[in-house]
């Protein structure tokens, strides 16, 4: 990737912005839902004559799928919903699918769609290397000639952000982003109180928080470990502040490899936590759902999650249980690593691309409705009413944001450097797999930290 991870002041520059005027960001699973299928329209929602050419009319039926993790309950859902309803009922001639579903049905789908060549006009993505797969095999459309006609879009958007969907090896801008992110930890200040605990600033700080919220009988620690994007999380954030977002871009080039010492210290951090009791027993068979529901059951200490829990947990639908007590505080750096303080898991968390065969009135109306999902209205209605943070430029009034999105953001504004998922510098899918398996397997206690890089290197050297 060009540039896969960004410096504080370049990436989240949209933040900094939003954050001076308040001063003066897979997600919860839910039941797919199919929004009406258009009869009228063809595959792409768009006819031909007899010699294949375009022949269409402002008013002739028009399709457009959109897909996304936005299902009904996550925090983005009334906001994606809203903008797709008044697209349609600015266009009468335009159905929309709605193909929404959890990040872990939705993956396996795209999967599948593109190798059918049958994929959303609209979907979702996130930034890493393995998108050039999607890319080169012709899959995604390149934006850049969209936005350089529209300089305006263009620059509408957060300093960095574009650039995290730019590779080297196929240049251009291959999606537009839509919320950032940092992650860290959003704690219960009630309990923590209880537990005459603060919000810790290194390693053996949050070891002692954990011994001091066990004492009072409450899940120091509550984690989604069902699904395996919870654990390579936590892999992705330890590795960032224990070795640098440096080294861990080496392993798109091959310079670092999986027999590194590096990854055996990050899986054996992995296991101090499991082995001091931070989390439920049963957190494998948890999912990130129930994740949420936990820790707003008032019974859980804190969670490690994205700035999209701004939403889940100071927004309009928080429970009581909650409701005002919720704090954040970053990742505790580590003793010994203190050249990598400022490394944050963060960048950008939603991100959309489209379908590269798209042309005529069907391509028009994509583009549109895209621009119209990153508009700087809808922008201000992601940072007001879902409790994310949005990407695209925008003023926000601070007595809509709540009161945790400020502290948020003021946190991560500390940072100097940023970086996805340790996966997205992987190139190799198997690889990838692996990685996010063996942290779920790591704090299941069912593998060793030393089988683990074993079996990453061996699959690495494939």
């Amino acid at each position: 990737m060009k540039k896969h991870f960004q410096k504080a002041a370049a990436i989240l520059l949209s933040i900094s912005i939003v954050l001076s005027m308040i001063g003066c960001q897979s997600k919860q699973d839910a039941s797919t839902k199919e929004g009406a299928q258009s009869t009228a329209a063809g595959a792409n929602g768009q006819d031909a004559d007899e010699n294949g050419s375009e022949n269409l009319s402002s008013e002739e039926p028009v399709n457009i799928r959109v897909a996304s993790v936005y299902v009904e309950g996550h925090s983005m859902n009334k906001v994606f919903e809203e903008v797709l309803t008044e697209f349609k009922n600015d266009h009468p001639n335009v159905t929309i699918t709605e193909e929404f579903m959890p990040s872990e049905q939705l993956n396996p789908k795209l999967k599948t769609d593109a190798a059918s060549n049958n994929m959303p006009d609209i979907f979702p993505v996130w930034a890493g290397m393995t998108n050039l797969e999607g890319i080169q095999a012709g899959l995604w459309m390149n934006l850049e000639e969209e936005l350089n006609k529209d300089s305006a879009w263009k620059d509408s958007f957060g300093s960095g952000t574009l650039e995290q969907f730019q590779y080297e090896a196929a240049p251009g801008y291959w999606a537009v982003p839509l919320c950032s992110f940092g992650l860290g930890f959003y704690y219960n200040t009630e309990l923590f109180e209880k537990a005459n605990a603060e919000p810790p600033k290194t390693w053996d700080e949050l070891l002692q928080v954990i011994d001091k919220l066990k004492a009072i009988g409450v899940t120091p620690w509550e984690i989604g470990g069902k699904d395996t994007w919870r654990c390579e999380h936590l892999f992705s954030n330890l590795y960032y502040k224990m070795y640098g977002i440096d080294q861990a871009s080496k392993v798109t080039d091959g310079s670092l490899k999986y027999d590194d010492e590096s990854f055996l210290r990050v899986f054996e951090k992995m296991l101090e936590l499991v082995d001091a009791g931070a989390f439920d027993p049963n957190m494998i068979g948890i999912d990130y759902a129930q994740e949420v529901a936990n820790f707003a059951s008032g019974n859980s200490g804190m969670q490690f999650n994205g700035a999209w829990a701004i939403g889940e947990t100071d927004g309009p639908d928080t429970p009581d249980t909650i409701k005002g007590k919720v704090g954040f505080f970053p990742f505790p750096n580590m003793e010994g690593a203190e050249e990598f303080d400022g490394q944050w898991f963060g960048g950008v968390s939603d991100a959309f691309a489209v379908r590269a065969d798209l042309e005529g009135q069907k391509k028009e109306l994509v583009i549109e409705l895209l621009k119209k999902i990153t508009a700087p209205e809808t922008a201000k209605k992601i940072g007001e009413e879902s409790g994310n943070i949005p990407s695209v430029k925008t003023e926000l009034d601070p007595e809509k944001t709540g009161a945790l999105m400020p502290i948020v953001q003021e946190a991560i504004s500390g940072a100097d450097q940023f970086a996805g998922d340790f996966t997205g510098f992987e190139t190799n899918s198997a690889v990838i797999r692996k990685i996010e398996n063996f942290s779920q397997a790591i704090l299941g206690k069912l593998i060793t930290p030393e089988d683990a890089c074993k079996q990453l290197a061996e699959e690495a050297a494939r």
